[in-house]
């Protein structure tokens, strides 16, 4: 009997593996790694980008369900690049608030359900002045396959164990150039640190991409911070695509041996380690223009 054809489609193996996904990532890095990724980075960038969701896609042992549409596809690449879109992450900024402030605020232990529902009433009252701004962001940003993917999961991407805890550090000032209404949001009274500070600090290693495949704990706090960035962006892809095991990406993470590494702080304000600056200046971005994509 004839083979039965394939099924139609992208998998989420195959998202993984496209270099459509991959300059979408790299994209990412490289403008929000400004302050301190040039273009002599780019190529330790580039492949660690590659690597990574090579490694990921072969960590995805036999989950080949939802199938994306080309139409599907190209609203899980157009969310991604929401990621850097400075209206957006100035939205999520303003849900890393109100997060901070419910956990500050309510009991240390309480149902998951009922600390969802503390967050999401006080996400709502900041997000209160800003409804036609939002409104506008939507119809703007978001196509209709990304809404259709998206109906129904809402606040999962912002809710991820991991989201909740870095919003919970978030200090410091966090400017996003292009919002049209407050460019600088300070989130704390001390002073707070410039980013420019971190120009040229953890100078990336020739031997880095060897060190990534032989003994990543070798490898410079920089190609570190990047590959915290990939991660952060394949967990959203993951969520985009409502490919609910984020396994891939936790195993693929553990396995680089980097847990204490890969810390993130979105604190601005000097205190703690530079090593944890570093890795927020990249991720905490990232992570906010995931919380902004959930409020659209």
């Amino acid at each position: 009997a004839a083979a039965a054809p394939a099924a139609a489609g992208f998998t989420p193996r195959k998202l993984l593996e496209s270099p459509d996904l991959h300059k979408v990532a790299i994209d990412n890095l490289m403008a929000t790694g400004h302050e301190f990724l040039g273009d002599e980075d780019l190529e330790m960038v580039s492949a660690l980008v590659a690597s990574s969701f090579r490694n990921m896609s072969r960590l995805i042992a036999g989950f080949e369900a939802p199938r994306l549409s080309e139409e599907q596809r190209m609203a899980a690449l157009g969310a991604m690049r929401l990621m850097t879109e400075p209206r957006v992450q100035s939205l999520g900024l303003e849900v890393a608030l109100a997060i901070r402030e419910s956990r500050q605020k309510q009991p240390l232990y309480m149902r998951r359900s009922a600390m969802q529902q503390d967050m999401i009433h006080r996400i709502a009252e900041r997000l209160r002045p800003r409804f036609e701004e939002i409104e506008s962001l939507h119809n703007e940003l978001l196509s209709p396959s990304l809404h259709d993917l998206r109906q129904g999961h809402r606040w999962e991407l912002t809710f991820e164990p991991s989201n909740i805890r870095a919003a919970e550090t978030v200090g410091g000032t966090w400017d996003f150039n292009g919002h049209s209404s407050s460019q600088a949001i300070a989130v704390s009274d001390a002073t707070s640190a410039s980013n420019t500070a971190l120009r040229g600090f953890g100078h990336s290693s020739p031997q880095d991409l060897q060190f990534f495949s032989e003994a990543p704990s070798k490898m410079s706090d920089k190609a570190v911070s990047v590959l915290a960035g990939v991660i952060e962006q394949a967990q959203f892809v993951f969520g985009i695509v409502n490919a609910p095991p984020l396994s891939p990406v936790a195993a693929f993470a553990s396995s680089l041996g980097l847990n204490s590494r890969l810390i993130v702080s979105c604190n601005l304000d000097g205190q703690g380690e530079s090593r944890n600056n570093l890795i927020g200046t990249l991720v905490c971005p990232l992570k906010f223009g995931s919380f902004g994509v959930d409020v659209l």
